[in-house]
């Protein structure tokens, strides 16, 4: 099994093995070099990670994805370099993988001092404070948050109306978000992480099709099945907000 992500640079760096070790270590990672024949090849306890510095920009860096916790558009931009991070035969299913992944690309980030990063979905660029947050989270509790394990893009639906939509929910067994709310509205992120939050903890659950959830004991929102957005072969939970 192969798991891929990236880090950002602004510039070119050499990669240094004994920085990154050291950087795994603040996450509770034991990496052991054993190559670095052009790639940095780091052995776990199990499976192994290979890292390669790619002296140009990521593909998706020239146009970035919006999103709420996505980094600046023009920091994306303005990065002339990448590490690919390959994570091969880790322990465990998605979500353990995954939660080894953020831990492996938090210590390349501090070990080169990277800009952003793209994880497992790998739709967003992540502002780096939150992933050396919810690694060392991680490092610390074991449990991958719904924040780094799933990517949130938005979008303009209207003059008056935009929206949200998750990525990753379905690859962890549950169903992915697409939330729309008046563009005046308020709470319509904190809604859609709560509810994420839930359906990332809970993904065998499906809410039936017609059932209403809301923000208070008033509100109804109704819950919709629909084509996704951007790939009308999945579908989606559809959410609309300040109806």
């Amino acid at each position: 099994m192969i798991d891929l992500a990236a880090v950002l640079l602004e510039a070119p760096r050499p990669l240094d093995p004994a920085a990154l070790v050291e950087a795994g270590a603040r996450f509770g990672l034991t990496l052991t070099p054993k190559g670095t024949d052009g790639v940095i090849s780091l052995d776990l306890p199990e499976g192994d990670v290979h890292l390669v510095l790619i002296e140009a920009a990521h593909p998706g860096a020239a146009e970035p994805a919006y999103g709420p916790l996505a980094v600046e558009a023009e920091v994306a931009r303005a990065t002339t370099a990448h590490v690919l991070v390959t994570g091969r035969e880790l322990p465990g299913e998605v979500r353990e993988r995954d939660a080894t992944m953020l831990r492996l690309v938090a210590a390349t980030l501090q070990a080169t001092g990277g800009v952003s990063a793209s994880l497992a979905p790998g739709v967003i660029f992540h502002r780096p404070g939150l992933v050396l947050d919810f690694a060392a989270l991680v490092a610390d509790e074991g449990e991958l948050p719904f924040e780094v394990a799933v990517d949130i893009t938005s979008a303009r639906e209207s003059e008056d109306r935009m929206s949200f939509l998750t990525h990753g929910l379905e690859r962890h067994g549950s169903e992915d978000l697409y939330v729309t709310a008046s563009v005046n509205g308020r709470g319509a992120l904190d809604f859609l992480l709560g509810v994420g939050r839930w359906f990332h903890q809970q993904p065998e659950m499906r809410l039936p099709t017609g059932d209403t959830l809301g923000r208070s004991e008033t509100e109804r929102v109704t819950i919709q099945r629909v084509p996704s957005p951007i790939d009308p072969s999945r579908t989606v939970v559809r959410l609309d907000l300040d109806l």
